[in-house]
């Protein structure tokens, strides 16, 4: 005889979790002989010689395009020029997907700048996603084609949500923010 083992306890059914995307690769090594400090991450992703732009490819899945919270983007940057004849050092302008503005990040040195922007979901794309990095063209007194900024593009983070779906036969999340009682169902 076939049983029913649904769960009758009425919890709300929860449609997703909150999971985060690491995408970095290490194929630049740069030794940063004018930071502050040696206490840096030292290989980068790529190199960004103003004026200039480049996208990082991303790929993300199963985006709960229906959650009201927005998804959270971090980018580490890490300025390479450090010029006492120029304020500020590092301007770049970012962009998700060729039309979303993220803003512009500014700073000095030869020091780390990590962006933080709070994006709705439905600015990502289920699969490929690209981050524009443009480091625009910039001018000094007395400089004509001198490469005033260098940046380098280090890593960056998606914190969304996610739907349940199983990977491989399997999924992990943590369940921190659910309060007490959820019903979850895991296709895949």
């Amino acid at each position: 005889a076939e049983v029913d083992a649904t769960p009758r306890n009425g919890y709300a059914a929860a449609a997703s979790y909150r999971a985060t995307l690491h995408v970095e690769r290490d194929s630049l090594y740069e030794p940063l002989g004018f930071a502050p400090d040696n206490l840096r991450d030292h290989w980068y992703w790529a190199r960004i010689d103003g004026p200039a732009s480049r996208a990082f490819d991303f790929s993300m899945d199963r985006i709960d395009q229906a959650s009201p919270r927005s998804a959270s983007l971090r980018v580490a940057l890490h300025g390479l020029t450090d010029l006492s004849n120029v304020e500020p050092d590092h301007r770049v302008l970012l962009r998700l997907n060729g039309a979303s503005s993220l803003g512009e990040a500014i700073w000095e040195g030869q020091t780390e700048q990590v962006v933080t922007r709070d994006v709705p979901p439905s600015a990502f794309r289920e699969g490929r996603n690209a981050l524009g990095v443009e480091a625009p063209k910039e001018t000094a007194p007395g400089a004509k084609d001198l490469i005033l900024d260098a940046v380098l593009f280090n890593y960056l983070d998606v914190t969304y949500d996610r739907l349940f779906y199983g990977i491989d036969g399997g999924l992990t999340f943590d369940l921190e923010g659910f309060g007490t009682g959820r019903r979850i169902s895991v296709p895949g």
